[in-house]
């Protein structure tokens, strides 16, 4: 028998470490909910210079990126709070931290909300450290127990939330989404000009990387590496987009290597396709990625890409095609394959043209069609939770 759809609108609650990780990669899917009709509450720290997409309410709750810390116990208070307070038909959580505390809290929730986790990269995973598998895999397990759907963004972590967390719907999206149509190449003209007003000159080479500036992102690894790369091609110049705690150290460091003129830290930028555009090689030296948003976003523009070996880098690069891919840590492949490119433009040319058609499969429109498959299951699933006697009011 199927159930029927609820006529009134759920309410939903949309939990994240931090309103600007909402605003990155989530802004489309909550307005897609909110045009679905329902009511939107969002949880996260907030981040003012981030415009996030219009919600019904926000909650300012300042979660901690290491879960051991006191900031963590007083999130979970606050998220009992309002599971107590409102009832929600959904909820929907994102980023590790957050989501461990949210699915524990739906414990104490009003009724049974219908709870979906997105895990954008399991923190176990082949390469991990022991130490990753000995935490969080037992707690993943756990709290997979507290999920009526785990939600997957490359393959190999469906497949752990299937057969390894046993989850009872494991579900898969191809990424968050890129938006390309903001990833339109600029004129010859337009490029120039771009780079003439940073100070840099036609004859260089730029090798782009798009990433918070935090330890899993392994900036140190790519300036100890460009140093090496500037003695086989002196016009290289090495942009850094993104922010985070250690961008003061990876500047210490370009300077100790004296890399300031060459490598350029631009910060949280919103004119991420232009300055993509004006790029020649696109690199990720991130020691795990659950997919890599920046990587898809330089590959939509069209630049050839060179990534470490990882399951979310391994489901964007066809090693050969599209760009390299080079075994984890190994500074000596990196830059070879750097050099490689830098020597080769009709390669770089190649490359990126087959990058920029294989980038389609993780656009916004397939991502967001996926998510709403699982709305849709979600809602139904909802509706069967509803009080026979509440139903159809």
């Amino acid at each position: 028998m199927t159930t029927t759809k609820p006529s009134h609108p759920g309410r939903i609650l949309y939990v994240a470490v931090s309103q600007g990780h909402l605003a990155v990669f989530h802004n489309p899917y909550l307005s897609s909910l909110r045009a679905r009709g329902h009511i939107v509450d969002v949880a996260a720290g907030a981040t003012q210079e981030f415009a996030l997409a219009e919600v019904n309410s926000f909650h300012d709750i300042r979660f901690a990126r290491s879960p051991l810390r006191w900031a963590n116990v007083r999130a979970f208070w606050q998220l009992v709070r309002l599971m107590r307070t409102n009832r929600y038909s959904l909820v929907h959580c994102h980023t590790p931290v957050a989501s461990a505390l949210t699915r524990l809290t739906t414990v104490f929730a009003r009724g049974r909300p219908v709870v979906l986790y997105t895990a954008h990269g399991f923190h176990f995973f082949p390469s991990a450290p022991r130490r990753n598998w000995l935490l969080w895999f037992p707690l993943e397990w756990l709290l997979t127990r507290l999920s009526d759907f785990v939600i997957t963004i490359n393959h190999w972590d469906f497949e752990a939330a299937r057969r390894l967390l046993r989850a009872s719907r494991p579900r898969f999206i191809p990424g968050v989404g890129v938006d390309l149509t903001r990833f339109a190449n600029l004129s010859i003209e337009d490029a120039r000009a771009m780079r003439a007003h940073m100070g840099i000159s036609e004859r260089m080479l730029v090798i782009l990387y798009i990433a918070e500036f935090i330890p899993r992102k392994n900036h140190a690894f790519l300036l100890t590496a460009f140093a090496r790369i500037r003695e086989q091609v002196p016009n290289a110049c090495l942009l850094l987009l993104g922010d985070g705690p250690l961008q003061d150290a990876v500047r210490t460091q370009a300077a100790a290597l004296g890399l300031t003129d060459a490598v350029h830290l631009l910060g949280f930028r919103r004119d991420v396709p232009a300055l993509t555009n004006i790029a020649d090689i696109a690199v990720s030296t991130s020691r795990q990625e659950g997919l890599g948003l920046g990587l898809a976003e330089a590959m939509a523009c069209g630049l050839p890409v060179i990534a470490s070996e990882d399951r979310g880098h391994r489901e964007l690069v066809r090693d050969g095609e599209t760009g390299f891919l080079y075994p984890q840590g190994d500074m000596d492949a990196f830059i070879e394959r750097v050099v490689q490119l830098a020597r080769d433009p009709v390669r770089r040319v190649a490359f990126g043209e087959a990058g920029r058609i294989h980038a389609q499969a993780f656009g916004l429109p397939a991502a967001l069609a996926a998510m709403r498959a699982i709305y849709d299951e979600a809602e139904a699933l909802a509706y069967e939770r509803v009080p026979a006697a509440e139903q159809g009011r």
